[in-house]
């Protein structure tokens, strides 16, 4: 998995987007959220990949990208 996808992923569980997610359901949350940010963030996984740290900007995009697909995800 490239590193700008584990820095999501990471991010997600860390910042409590995962704590109302069943433990049945935490893989296909993981897989979800990754088709959810190649096709709608693909501007942001290539800013994490090369700026290679989560300044405010990339933070600010991060957390409203992850609340869009949680509150979506059932």
């Amino acid at each position: 998995m490239p590193i700008e996808e584990q820095v999501v992923v990471v991010y997600a569980g860390t910042q409590g987007y995962l704590d109302k997610v069943g433990i049945p359901d935490v893989r296909r949350y993981e897989k979800e959220l990754l088709d959810f940010m190649r096709l709608r963030y693909k501007d942001l996984l290539k800013n994490i990949a090369e700026k290679k740290e989560l300044n405010q900007e990339i933070t600010a995009t991060l957390k409203t990208a992850l609340q869009d697909f949680t509150e979506k995800f059932k």
